[in-house]
């Protein structure tokens, strides 16, 4: 199950840190550098049906990340997920993914700005994880809330986006 745990992680810091794409046609505030506490409802319904849990974590986004991808994600997913039709909206932005590899599958985004500081997202992802020789279907719902904390990110690590596919 931990490429599942990383499925989910991936959708989550994806949906939330995506929003900083939307900054360059939005009047307000743009998003803001630094220490973020992000915190994620996730509903699965397969490989078994749950209810929302919520976590929350520290996240870092940093400029550089604004300006190129405009996302957080976990560096381990880079290599099979690509963010796909970006579409940046006045107070927010929406995207799609598609991974392949050990986890098949695509899931769609929507990230809405509040202000500068506070954003909130869904993301959908329905797909096939290969452990060994088994086929596992996953399908998930994550609710993002993110909200700015401060400029400096301490001892949280920034993670690196999957890249956005060629138009």
């Amino acid at each position: 199950m931990r490429a599942f745990e990383r499925c989910i992680l991936f959708g989550c810091l994806v949906a939330a840190a995506l929003t900083a794409r939307a900054q360059d046609t939005r009047e307000s505030p743009p998003r803001k550098p630094g220490l973020y506490e992000l915190t994620v409802t996730t509903a699965t319904v397969s490989p078994s049906p749950s209810a929302g849990s919520a976590r929350t974590r520290q996240v870092c986004l940093t400029q550089e990340m604004i300006d190129k991808y405009g996302a957080i994600v976990p560096d381990n997913l880079t290599n099979i997920c690509q963010l796909t039709n970006i579409v940046k909206k006045p107070g927010g932005m929406s995207a799609g993914i598609a991974c392949s590899g050990p986890l098949v599958g695509q899931g769609t985004l929507q990230v809405n700005w509040e202000d500068g500081e506070h954003a909130k997202g869904t993301i959908h992802f329905s797909g096939v994880m290969h452990p060994g020789d088994k086929d596992i279907k996953i399908e998930w719902t994550a609710e993002t809330d993110s909200v700015y904390k401060g400029p400096d990110c301490g001892a949280v690590k920034p993670a690196t986006a999957p890249p956005a596919s060629s138009p």
